[in-house]
């Protein structure tokens, strides 16, 4: 992708887009994932040099990539990975959890915000039940 031409004709570089996880886990699999298929990539751990170093796409969660923009982002959201649920979600009272939920989906549009020209919403096997139905 280097040097070729980008989605809107311009020339771009791997680090003009973005990966995004609901989990640091979940982020370390996407950019092996993303390496093992020949697309450099580096997971951003909360270095600031991470995010300005190699051509590289960077792959973070939602929650590190607060404040950052990207030419392209893609959001990976599974069933059971989003959205993140705290340890004691089944002992939480109807109106806290719909509160967990609507921060979840809050964070979501803000990692979507991300993007200043292109984003993709994808995952895996069914969606969330959390999301609207496409």
């Amino acid at each position: 992708m280097n040097g070729n031409r980008g989605f809107d004709g311009d020339s771009r570089k791997w680090s003009d887009y973005a990966v995004l996880a609901s989990t640091n886990g979940q982020a370390k699999a996407l950019s092996a994932a993303l390496e093992n298929n020949w697309i450099p990539a580096v997971q951003v751990t909360g270095e600031k040099k991470q995010v300005l170093g190699d051509d590289k796409v960077r792959v973070l969660t939602m929650h590190r990539a607060k404040g950052l923009e990207f030419v392209g982002v893609g959001i990976v959201v599974e069933k059971g990975k989003w959205p993140a649920l705290p340890k004691d979600y089944v002992t939480l009272s109807e109106t806290e959890k719909s509160e967990v939920v609507a921060q979840a989906k809050s964070l979501l549009y803000v990692a979507m915000t991300r993007a200043m020209s292109h984003v993709l919403l994808t995952g895996a096997g069914p969606a969330p039940d959390e999301l609207p139905p496409a």
